[in-house]
């Protein structure tokens, strides 16, 4: 199979998701036995077009919980916002980026959450461009979280 028969692919399956996918999940009698939602399909949605490269399906994909009416869990929020901010790397969006840092970073604190603010320090460490550490928007996250010390 070729690279682009599989995205086509991923793509179809992705859209056959959110089609059985119920619009209230509380309405549905497997629901209570589901760890699966609609939040966690924009999470998988993002994450398949940040795969295939395409930053504003991505940020899109990620976004896509918020056309539904539910509560998401914070966890899962966290982890769509830190996947997001990949995407508006990928775009160079300085701006996009630096709400989902704070997001990210402040999410994992308020949840008390090593892994999740390990994952937002590693993408900051590994994918921000440097030149992007003076920035206005930045810095002052930067010196907040200390993510220029160690940790």
């Amino acid at each position: 199979m070729t690279i682009q028969a599989a995205r086509k692919e991923a793509d179809s399956y992705l859209d056959m998701a959110y089609e059985a996918f119920p619009t209230d999940p509380a309405s549905d009698p497997a629901y209570v036995y589901a760890d699966h939602s609609r939040g966690g399909l924009a999470l998988y949605n993002g994450l398949i077009q940040l795969e295939k490269g395409d930053a504003t399906q991505a940020w899109n994909g990620f976004e896509s919980f918020k056309g539904y009416d539910f509560t998401l869990p914070e966890r899962i929020r966290v982890l769509i916002v830190n996947q997001q901010s990949r995407a508006a790397l990928l775009d160079n969006d300085l701006e996009k980026y630096a709400y989902c840092l704070k997001e990210g970073l402040s999410g994992a604190v308020a949840l008390k959450s090593k892994k999740h603010f390990a994952e937002a320090y590693s993408i900051f460490q590994q994918e921000m461009p440097t030149g992007w550490l003076q920035h206005h928007k930045i810095k002052p996250i930067v010196e907040r979280y200390q993510l220029l010390q160690d940790n």
